[in-house]
């Protein structure tokens, strides 16, 4: 698949592109030499096993992949190959992706901070955030009852002015 985008000297980046054939948007990856490919939900479902040799590395990778796709498959329906209509969609699509994969809650007993959950103000020790290699906002201090996958997305994404 081709994109249409600027070029970036950024090791690694992540970013929405525009498809040169049918104008949709992916979230997409590149590393290095490696050209823009979709990700997260963008990236379509498969069932196909990319280490499929005989290899002890191939083995082992194989076993990696397997445990990747039991986590996957509870979220099997929202992966898809069809692109979006804007780039924002394309980023929304990928923060969904992170929540559901990457989505954290812990308590940090040496801090308390207030919650930051719309009109709560209660000191907590609960804390919110996105593990993994890659980071998509700062932890959030969210109370024991506003540790939720929305609340932790509203203190990522800012609301529309005026909405």
């Amino acid at each position: 698949m081709r994109y249409r985008n600027r070029e970036t000297t950024v090791t690694t980046f992540y970013q929405p592109m525009q498809r040169e054939d049918n104008k949709r948007w992916d979230m997409t990856s590149r590393s290095g030499s490696t050209k823009p490919h979709p990700i997260g939900y963008c990236r379509g479902w498969t069932d196909k096993n990319p280490w499929p040799g005989d290899t002890e590395f191939d083995r082992s990778m194989s076993r990696t992949w397997k445990d990747h796709q039991a986590k996957l498959l509870p979220h099997r329906t929202k992966f898809h190959d069809g692109g979006h209509e804007t780039a924002r969609e394309a980023m929304t699509c990928w923060l969904d992706y992170r929540l559901d994969m990457n989505l954290r809650f812990s308590e940090d007993p040496e801090a308390k901070k207030l919650c930051v959950a719309e009109g709560c103000g209660e000191w907590t020790h609960g804390r919110a955030d996105l593990t993994g290699s890659i980071s998509a906002g700062p932890p959030a201090a969210l109370c024991e009852e506003h540790q939720t996958r929305e609340h932790y997305r509203a203190h990522l994404v800012p609301r529309e002015v005026g909405g």
